[in-house]
């Protein structure tokens, strides 16, 4: 395909990895500034401090941003250790977690907050989960771990501020998905960071992806691929490939 190498990884029950591999020139830097929507105005509420916790730097940032620009409180962690500390030093009004973290993923971490809580005779934080897998184990999994519900990549600014403060849902054509764009809040210096974050993130995956393949390790391999294209995996009807004359699933 005109140079370009795929790559398809896939077991059962697990789902697939597709990998592409191509050459592109570079994109010229433009000098003028970057155009984006316009901000949609923050719904007229409480601020609330919200903890983020999530191993990928971009994905923080742009949560960061946006629940910072409605006017909320934020704290970030790189993993459930760090959100610990954090929750029993500034006690949030919100948490939102990623659900597929190495060492401690989102569902254990909901559980020792949990066990911390009823330790400490604290009250119950709302906990969200985050994950681009849309299947009813996801949602059982954080169910059973005590969270309060899971919100689904890609993401609406709107369903995340409806869901995490309350605020009405009134999306804008301009306003829909938290990409880059949209999340920079019209504001150019904001948009070079997420920009340098999410290169920086990249880089280091590929490198991680790169070191799982030439181990031979596959459950590294998915993980590191997963972050790469994290969308990729939102359903598992889309990503089980069918084995060519068996017709039964990958």
């Amino acid at each position: 395909m005109l140079g370009t190498e795929l790559h398809v990884e896939s077991e059962p029950g697990d789902g697939s990895v597709f990998m592409l591999r191509f050459r592109a020139e570079a994109a010229r830097i433009e000098h003028e500034q970057p155009t984006l929507p316009q901000p949609v105005e923050p719904a007229k509420q409480a601020a609330l401090r919200i903890l983020i916790v999530d191993d990928n730097a971009t994905n923080r940032l742009l949560l960061a941003q946006q629940l910072r620009y409605a006017g909320h409180h934020v704290l970030v962690a790189d993993g459930g250790a760090a959100a610990l500390v954090l929750w029993r030093e500034n006690q949030p009004d919100r948490v939102i977690t990623d659900c597929n973290m190495p060492e401690m993923d989102g569902f254990e971490f909901t559980r020792q907050l949990r066990a911390e809580e009823k330790r400490l005779v604290r009250r119950a934080v709302p906990v969200y989960g985050l994950t681009a897998m849309a299947e009813e184990r996801v949602a059982q999994l954080a169910k059973d771990a005590g969270m309060n519900g899971c919100l689904f990549k890609p993401l609406e600014r709107a369903q995340l501020l409806q869901v995490i403060t309350g605020a009405p849902m009134n999306p804008t054509r301009d306003d829909t998905l938290l990409t880059l764009e949209n999340l920079a809040a019209n504001n150019p210096q904001a948009w070079r960071d997420l920009v340098t974050t999410a290169r920086q993130q990249n880089s280091y995956d590929l490198a991680q992806l790169t070191q799982a393949v030439a181990a031979n390790n596959g459950a590294s391999r998915r993980a590191s691929a997963t972050r790469q294209c994290p969308y990729a995996a939102r359903r598992r009807a889309a990503t089980s490939l069918p084995r060519r004359g068996t017709g039964g699933g990958a």
